[in-house]
């Protein structure tokens, strides 16, 4: 194809006079990029407009830790314009996600196509509506980078306790394994449990012990009932008052490791939700991502049940694990506001990529505004709930890892799904 071609297919110039188009076409250029070319760099003078006839191109800033997804363009958008226009280095860096092929409008000429108010008002709604998607794209990414500043200093400060508490309530267990025998775990129904407890509360109660009901449901989770104290104890009162104390001591002691060992675990997913201390692309496991990902969001279930249905033999895939993440919360999290009653996340492999399905059971989305959810700052919640920018982020992170998010809506079944290249076809 030849640039009149190409160019005379594109808004901004389709209206251009036939005279200036040629014109223009006579000082062009097409030039074919291979997958990967970065063919402009931040910080880069201004010198071309750049028409993108096939493939699509990142924009990315490099910041000290990694580097910052901020836009994809495709077929018929322009690049390179804002530097011209504010005629300033580059502000970000522009990276081929595919074979491509461009036609390269020398600068001088882009400047005099500004004297047609058609291009002109075109550029500048471009220019306008790629500032807010920027925008947008930077907030987001600065509360994902506050976010893991401040879990590196939470996270330190959580930790030491928590391991101080788990090693020190371990320690009182040990301790009270040495005074008291363990009996071997016993398997109740609800009721039976229900009526041994009733049965030891109205024992220890006539022991003279204020605190009984609490008591016995210790001392019957530990596998004790009352001819087992009395045994112990050779029917001496002090003895068995003393024994039952001990027990829900140590009973006591065992379910303050378990909520320190649970924090423990949070702080975990906390760490390698947000990718503490790692390099920006690794080989990530989307079944851990997503057990990471519930477990944080667990609080906000609130009688939403998600069911998780994981493929255990899920390939890896290459990607930025924090802005995995960040997707895998933003559509979760919406799933659950969404759902009636249940949530389903499903994994599995598909040829060479990887798919992850979220569907809520909610009302759907209406097909008038389906098309919509993806624009900037275009959100369905009331003044001061949501601020659109979630799904538009969401996709341009997964476009940016050679990915697809879609969408399907019914009434009682929504899905947005993702597909990912596994860590073997992003290498091939």
């Amino acid at each position: 194809m030849s640039p009149y071609e190409i160019l005379s297919d594109v808004p901004y110039f389709s209206d251009l006079p036939v005279e200036e188009l040629e014109s223009l076409c006579r000082a062009a250029e097409i030039v074919d990029v291979a997958e990967g070319e970065v063919v402009i760099r931040e910080g880069d003078e201004p010198d071309a407009l750049l028409v993108i006839a096939d493939g699509t191109f990142e924009a990315f800033r490099q910041s000290a830790e990694s580097e910052i997804t901020i836009g994809l363009a495709g077929r018929g958008e322009v690049l390179g314009e804002m530097s011209l226009l504010e005629e300033r280095l580059a502000s970000a860096s522009l990276r081929a996600l595919s074979p491509a092929r461009l036609v390269r409008v020398p600068g001088e000429r882009f400047k005099s196509l500004l004297a047609h108010n058609h291009f002109l008002r075109g550029m500048l709604l471009t220019v306008i509506l790629r500032m807010r998607e920027r925008e947008g794209a930077l907030v987001e990414y600065k509360k994902l980078a506050a976010l893991g500043t401040m879990a590196a200093g939470l996270l330190h400060e959580v930790n030491n306790p928590a391991a101080a508490i788990k090693r020190s309530a371990a320690g009182l267990v040990e301790a009270s394994d040495s005074l008291i025998e363990r009996k071997p775990v016993v398997t109740l129904t609800p009721l039976q449990r229900a009526a041994r407890e009733e049965q030891l509360t109205d024992y220890l109660e006539g022991l003279g012990l204020e605190e009984a009901s609490d008591l016995a449901s210790s001392v019957v989770l530990a596998g004790w009932d009352r001819s087992g104290l009395e045994e112990a104890a050779d029917r001496n009162r002090e003895t068995i008052v003393r024994l039952v104390r001990l027990i829900h001591a140590r009973q006591l002691a065992e379910e303050v490791a378990m909520a320190a060992g649970r924090l423990s675990d949070l702080v975990g997913a906390v760490k390698s939700w947000v990718y503490l201390d790692q390099a920006a692309s690794q080989e990530v496991d989307l079944n851990v991502a997503l057990q990471q990902t519930m477990a944080l969001l667990h609080h906000k279930l609130s009688g939403i049940k998600v069911e998780l249905d994981l493929d255990p033999d899920l390939p890896l895939v290459e990607a930025r694990g924090a802005e995995l993440n960040q997707v895998l919360t933003n559509l979760i999290d919406n799933a659950i506001q969404a759902a009636a009653g249940v949530v389903t996340v499903k994994t599995l492999a598909v040829n060479e990529h990887v798919a992850c399905h979220i569907t809520d059971d909610g009302p759907g989305i209406s097909e008038a505004i389906l098309d919509r959810i993806w624009e900037p700052f275009f959100t369905t919640k009331p003044p001061g709930q949501g601020t659109g920018l979630g799904l538009s982020i969401s996709r341009r992170i997964v476009e940016s890892h050679h990915g697809r998010l879609e969408v399907s809506s019914v009434p009682g079944a929504t899905t947005f799904t993702i597909r990912l290249p596994t860590t073997l076809a992003s290498r091939a």
